[in-house]
């Protein structure tokens, strides 16, 4: 998450649901990891395979898990975070660490679920500096979509698709790695306060001198040519923003909305907007 980079990936059926997925991918995160988790996540049996595979978690809870007593009274309470035991129908439960992270747009508490119980260790607003960091994994599917068409197929078969998944998280990869050395350089006079390097310059640095890193040249050391390479990658740079301060907004007519609550209002050029994402 914080480099940016991907560490591995897995493609299957529709049918098989998010939780399934992520659980087979926690024999190949270091023990200790922290995965940081958003709603859907949360589930007690998903929490405690984690916790099984020796890993650690952060997550945001979902609002219907607020019937249960011991997150209604935490969220009722002026306490800032408390451990509680989570039980569910299937008399299944868990010991986990709530913490208050901050209001929604409805003045209700977004409640964050944890298994690292040490407040020395672990206080919670590093916790809390932690989780606002979850929203550069978004930022990453918006890269691997818009910038790398990982949806737009050219393949008609299952292995051409696959290849094509592959070869642009490998672009990406690369993409990312490129942009983390940029910030070992010696240059960090250009990146202060929150600024931060341009992933999209990134990628045209990179297209740039693709074949040079395949078949570096005699005349310009590996060394020399990564330095290059990165100094053109500093040259741009933004300011950073962690988390997501508004919610997603779509220009697109109402027409292409099928069932589920609209909320029409207008924007500053007086035309419709739809706010997406609010109810679904």
């Amino acid at each position: 998450m914080i480099s940016g980079i991907p560490k591995t990936l897995r493609v299957d059926d529709q049918y098989i649901g998010e939780r399934s997925l992520m659980q087979s991918l926690l024999g190949e995160l270091e023990d200790n990891s922290i995965l940081l988790l958003d709603r859907g996540f949360d589930g007690i049996s998903s929490l405690n395979t984690i916790i099984d595979n020796n890993k650690k978690f952060v997550c945001r809870l979902r609002s219907e898990l607020w019937s249960s007593t011991e997150v209604y009274l935490f969220t009722k309470s002026k306490s800032q975070e408390t451990v509680v035991t989570l039980r569910n129908k299937h008399k299944e439960e868990i010991l986990v660490r709530l913490l208050k992270y901050k209001k929604d747009r409805h003045g209700n508490w977004i409640v964050l679920a944890t298994n690292l119980f040490s407040k020395d260790s672990y206080p919670k607003a590093e916790l809390w500096d932690l989780y606002a960091r979850r929203w550069d994994i978004e930022t990453t599917y918006y890269r691997v979509k818009t910038l790398f068409k990982i949806e737009s197929f050219h393949s008609k078969k299952i292995n051409g698709v696959l290849q094509e998944i592959w070869s642009a998280v490998l672009v990406l990869a690369m993409n990312s790695y490129l942009l983390l050395k940029s910030w070992s350089q010696k240059m960090k006079g250009l990146l202060k306060n929150k600024k931060s390097p341009n992933f999209k310059n990134t990628t045209v640095v990179f297209q740039r001198y693709f074949v040079k890193l395949l078949f570096p040249s005699k005349k310009e050391p590996q060394s020399a040519l990564l330095k290059r390479i990165t100094e053109e990658i500093v040259s741009v740079i933004l300011l950073r923003q962690f988390g997501r301060k508004n919610p997603r907004i779509s220009k697109q007519p109402l027409s292409t909305w099928v069932g589920g609550r609209k909320n029409k209002t207008k924007n500053r050029h007086g035309r419709s907007k739809v706010r997406r994402g609010i109810y679904s």
